[in-house]
Formats: C-alpha cells, sequence, structure tokens
C-alpha cells in the first residue's frame, strides 16, 4: 500500500536519443519531474477530500513553486527536447505512467495534516530520507545555483556532514554544513573520511581526521605510562598546535599538495570552534596522467586534543576559468570551513 507520505519515487522507461549526455542522467530528471508530480496530485487529493484544508494546499502549493518552478520548467524542456517531442507530451506520457500507480488508500485527514504541516521540510528543504535525493536532483540543475552555488547556502538547502561512528574518525565527531546538491562519497585514501563534491565536478572538499597519539601508538606500542598520559594531555594539544599551526608547516603542507606549479600562496593563524588552527589558500598547475589542472586550494587545519583535522576544499579548472571559478565557489568554501563543530568538545 502507498501513500502521500511514501511520495512516488518512480523509475520512468524512457529511452532519451541524446549523444551527449547518458541515459541515467536523463532518469535522475525523470525521477526528479514525476517527484513534483506526485507532490501535486498529493496536494490536490488533499485539497478535494477535505476541503477545510484547501488554504493550507494552496500555500504549500505556492511555496514549492517558489523554490523548484522555474527550474522544473527547464528540466521538462530539456526531456522533452532530448526525446524529441514537445513538452506536453512529455508531461503526457509522465502523466500515463504515474497516475495508475497512485493509491491514497488510508489517508485519513490526520495523515493529511501531517503531511501538510512537514511540507517544507520534507517535501521542500529535503529533510526526509524518502525525498532528499529528488530534491538534491532539481537542486542541481537550479541555474542560479549553478552560477552562484552560495545562495543554495542562504536559501537554507544544506546538509550536515556528519563523522560520528565512522570507522577513519577514530572516535571525533565532526559536523559541517554544505549545499544540499553536493554528492558524498567515502574517502578513498587513509584518514579521509569524506569527499563532497558539486553537482558539475568543479569543486569539492575532503574531511581529513589523524589521531595522532593512535599514529604514536602504532610506530610505538611499548609506550610508557607517562608518555601516554602526555599524548592525551592538554599540554600535548598546544605542543602539537605550537609545531603544527606555523609558517613552517604550512610550507610543508603546500609542498604535500603535489602542485607542479605555485602560482600564488597565503596562510593566516585563526581559530575553529575555538581551537588552534590556519587557513592555508594555494593557486597552483596539478598534473594527474596526461591532464594538467589549475586548481585553487582553501584548506583549514584544526587541532583538537591529540586528532589532527583538515578540511581540504578544491576548485578546479580544465581551462582558464579558474579565477571565475575562484569567485563561484570560494564563498562556499569559507562557509564549509567556518561551520565546523566538533561535538565532542560539547559533550
Amino acid at each position: 500500500m502507498k501513500s502521500i507520505l511514501a511520495i512516488i519515487l518512480i523509475l520512468l522507461s524512457i529511452n532519451a536519443s541524446s549523444q551527449t549526455k547518458d541515459q541515467q542522467y536523463y532518469l535522475d530528471i525523470s525521477k526528479a519531474i514525476g517527484y513534483s508530480y506526485g507532490v501535486f496530485w498529493a496536494l490536490e487529493y488533499i485539497s478535494d477530500t477535505y476541503p477545510d484544508l484547501a488554504k493550507e494546499v494552496t500555500l504549500s502549493k505556492m511555496r514549492f513553486n517558489l523554490a523548484f518552478r522555474t527550474t522544473l520548467d527547464a528540466m521538462e524542456e530539456e526531456m522533452a527536447q532530448a526525446m524529441e517531442i514537445t513538452v506536453e507530451e512529455y508531461k503526457e506520457k509522465l502523466e500515463i505512467q504515474m497516475k495508475p500507480l497512485l493509491n491514497y488508500e488510508g489517508v485519513t485527514r490526520n495523515v493529511a495534516m501531517d503531511y501538510l504541516n512537514n511540507f517544507t521540510n520534507s517535501k521542500i528543504k529535503g529533510k526526509d530520507e524518502t525525498t532528499v535525493e529528488n530534491i538534491k536532483i532539481i537542486l542541481a540543475h537550479n541555474p542560479t545555483y549553478r552560477s552562484n552555488p552560495y545562495t543554495e547556502i542562504k536559501d537554507g538547502f544544506i546538509q550536515t556532514v556528519d563523522t560520528k561512528d565512522h570507522p577513519k574518525s577514530s572516535g571525533l565527531e565532526l559536523n559541517l554544513t554544505c549545499p544540499l546538491s553536493w554528492s558524498k562519497k567515502e574517502g578513498k585514501r587513509p584518514h579521509i573520511v569524506y569527499l563532497y563534491e558539486s553537482p558539475i565536478g568543479d569543486c569539492s572538499f575532503t574531511v581529513l581526521i589523524k589521531d595522532m597519539y593512535k599514529a604514536l601508538l602504532e610506530e610505538n606500542p611499548n609506550l610508557s605510562r607517562e608518555e601516554v598520559n602526555y599524548y592525551k594531555s592538554q599540554q600535548f594539544e598546544y605542543d602539537l598546535a605550537d609545531e603544527m599551526i606555523t609558517e613552517d608547516y604550512a610550507e610543508v603542507f603546500i609542498k604535500s599538495l603535489g602542485l607542479s606549479t605555485i602560482l600564488s600562496k597565503n596562510y593566516r593563524i585563526t581559530k575553529f570552534d575555538g581551537q588552534p588552527g590556519m587557513i592555508i589558500q594555494v593557486m597552483g598547475t596539478i598534473s594527474r596522467g596526461t591532464i594538467d589542472m589549475k586548481t585553487q586550494f582553501i584548506s583549514s587545519i584544526v587541532i583538537y586534543k591529540h586528532y589532527f583535522i583538515n578540511i581540504g576544499g578544491m576548485i578546479f579548472s580544465f581551462e582558464n576559468e579558474l579565477q571565475s571559478n575562484i569567485s563561484k565557489y570560494e564563498p562556499v568554501i569559507n562557509s564549509i570551513l567556518n561551520s565546523l563543530i566538533i561535538q565532542n568538545k560539547w559533550k
């Protein structure tokens, strides 16, 4: 049995005849468009079945359209062009496939009221695991957010990066916020917990956690009790910060990035969530196989107890667009870095 609380997630059997985009790309768009149709049909059912809720239904439609309508119209146009049909024909195909799947059995007035009360958080802001992937697709195609991604954050479309219970976190729970449309991947290298990437892949950031005490223990399993107590003490944090939050270490860090050329660099000492830290910015060229990419690194280094934390932002360009991409993404990366909360500190 399906209800409006489990909004339609449909894989549409539509073959898009495009040479420039793969089928999954168009399948994702159709899923997101289908999601929006399901939302509106659910609202229409509520309005027809419970007329006293019609005013709230109208407000919900307005909120949804304000957030997504322009983008959805463009997505429908793109799908129609790819299929070489009109937008109206595309909409008709969707309706033919989706309408038979609708089932509002069991949608009582209380269920309808819950749907409306949670509408903004669930159906617009993506704070619901049954809707978030479709909302991410819509946001990823929003032309305003593509040209000015920081507005996605300002408009409240954000997700929380959480390292709690991750095997690479060594017990450290970090929270950050980033645009909702960005995709998450597991880190492939040691100590990298996650990698998040912008929808078109020209900006990303990694979350790295290294437990220095654990590393020292692996090097020397026979640490004395006095050494163990020291590495777990406040004094070790101070000493670690004195060693790593420095210009000398910034230079070591920059060399570790593997840039073939360095065009500019700067660093400054600061604090993140009250902890000693440093911002490092480097512009240069990075080589990967036969590809050279101009890249801007914006990284934070933070020391907390015996942990080394690095949030590493990367802005890419294959052409001569790096400065434009920096202007576009630097506010986003700065927002991500500044959003750091070390939850262990406040427990």
